[in-house]
C-alpha cells in the first residue's frame, strides 16, 4: 500500500519510463523525496522523469539528470507548506545529492541523485536571472 503523502509514479512521470529509469527515480523518491515530504508537508513535483523528446521540448540539457540515465534521477520541486529557501536548506543539510539548485526565476528547487554514492558530490547553487542572464551563486 502506498502511503498518502508519498510521491506516486504519476507525480514523478515514470509510468511509461524504461525499467532502469524507474529504478533511478524510485531511489531518489525513497531516499530523499518521500522523507522531505514527510518532514515539510506537501511538495509538488513540477518536473520529474523526461524522455528525450520532452526534454528537448522544454529546453533541457542533453545530459539532464531528468532523463534518468547513468544512475541519475532528478525532480523540480515546489513547496506548498514552506518557502523555497526552507526546502533548499533542508535538503542541503540533511541529504546526499548530486545537484541542488534553488531556481528563483522558476520558483522551484531542482534536486538530483545518483545510485552510485560517489557521484553524489553535493553541488549546490542558487540561480537568479539578471538582465535576461542566468546567474549561479554557490551555496
Amino acid at each position: 500500500m502506498v502511503r498518502k503523502n508519498y510521491f506516486s509514479d504519476s507525480e514523478l512521470h515514470i509510468e511509461d519510463a524504461e525499467l532502469q529509469e524507474k529504478v533511478n527515480m524510485m531511489y531518489l523518491r525513497d531516499s530523499l523525496l518521500n522523507p522531505v515530504r514527510e518532514a515539510l508537508g506537501k511538495i509538488t513535483c513540477t518536473s520529474g522523469h523526461r524522455n528525450k523528446e520532452h526534454n528537448a521540448r522544454v529546453g533541457g540539457a542533453k545530459n539532464s539528470h531528468h532523463l534518468c540515465l547513468n544512475g541519475y534521477a532528478a525532480t523540480d520541486l515546489r513547496p506548498d507548506k514552506c518557502t523555497l529557501e526552507e526546502l533548499f536548506w533542508y535538503i542541503r543539510n540533511n541529504f546526499e545529492y548530486a545537484e541542488l539548485i534553488l531556481e528563483y526565476d522558476q520558483g522551484i528547487v531542482h534536486v538530483s541523485k545518483n545510485l552510485d554514492h560517489k557521484k553524489n558530490i553535493k553541488r549546490s547553487s542558487m540561480r537568479k536571472v539578471v538582465n535576461s542572464e542566468k546567474i549561479y551563486e554557490s551555496a
